[in-house]
């Protein structure tokens, strides 16, 4: 019985989306429980709109270790006057080891090679991240095996917001959207990952961006497109956008403007025919 609950994970969106599945799974089994999620500052409002998520902690300077950052001790505190039944760190970056031995709890758990939690060896690498979140969890007999999804609710206000933003964006909400997301795009990726991990699907160049939405608009003129991200993917879309322009002319037959922030990504999906993201998970 799992009365309370901390997840941890301090990764970037797209890893806080796939890691809340947990709590998803967690809330699903165990209806009554509390599931308190460990994440960076930038996810809280992602995190705000799961349901199964009853609190969200933020990692005082993340990037400083935690034996040195001066926080900690009244950090840990406020962590373990919370009593949790499980903790479970999906993290694999040995640097919030400490962290994670100074949190107190009746099980706790690692997933990787840091802990407790070891990868299968010669895994398929399109396993979606969340079943390898999850997996521990069936392993272990908390809960029934089987995927669970990341439940989002998205408040009327947000979803209107979308939809004005549909409109000043240039769009048409009654005929079909697109939504790409390069993200992590194969320019942005480390120098030594490009040669190394070529079959990587987030190092997609950008080309291949521009080649889809040409093919797709070749087989279907009524297709609208639009590149949305963080902040951090602005210029990658940018880059594409002007890409698909040059291709095109003027006007631009695949409107693709990059403007939509995370925000807004989930009230807009709904509105989506199709989206294509980097990775081996779906948003």
């Amino acid at each position: 019985m799992v009365k309370r609950a901390l997840l941890i994970r301090l990764g970037a969106l797209g890893d806080t989306l796939h890691a809340a599945s947990v709590a998803c799974l967690l809330k699903g089994h165990y209806p009554d429980s509390e599931i308190d999620f460990l994440a960076r500052a930038e996810c809280r409002e992602l995190l705000a709109m799961i349901p199964a998520v009853n609190q969200v902690f933020t990692l005082p300077w993340r990037r400083i270790p935690v034996q040195w950052n001066p926080r900690s001790a009244d950090f840990l505190r406020e962590l373990n006057q919370r009593q949790y039944d499980l903790v479970y760190l999906m993290e694999t970056n040995p640097r919030f080891m400490p962290l994670f031995q100074g949190i107190k709890a009746k099980e706790k758990m690692a997933f990787g090679k840091i802990g407790e939690v070891e990868e299968e060896k010669g895994l398929d690498a399109a396993v979606p991240n969340p079943i390898r979140y999850q997996r521990a969890l069936w392993a272990l007999g908390m809960v029934p095996e089987g995927p669970y999804p990341v439940q989002m609710l998205i408040s009327g206000e947000k979803i209107e917001q979308a939809t004005d933003l549909i409109h000043k964006l240039g769009l048409e909400p009654d005929k079909p959207l697109v939504g790409l997301h390069p993200g992590n795009s194969f320019r942005l990726r480390k120098r030594w990952r490009r040669w190394f991990h070529k079959g990587d699907l987030r190092s997609w160049p950008e080309q291949q961006w521009c080649d889809l939405i040409s093919n797709l608009f070749d087989r279907e003129k009524q297709l609208q497109f639009v590149l949305f991200g963080s902040a951090q993917d602005r210029l990658t879309n940018k880059r594409i956008l002007q890409s698909t322009r040059r291709r095109f002319g003027k006007p631009c037959p695949p409107r693709s403007p990059g403007k939509i922030e995370v925000i807004y990504t989930g009230a807009s999906t709904s509105t989506a025919v199709c989206i294509i993201r980097l990775g081996s998970t779906t948003l």
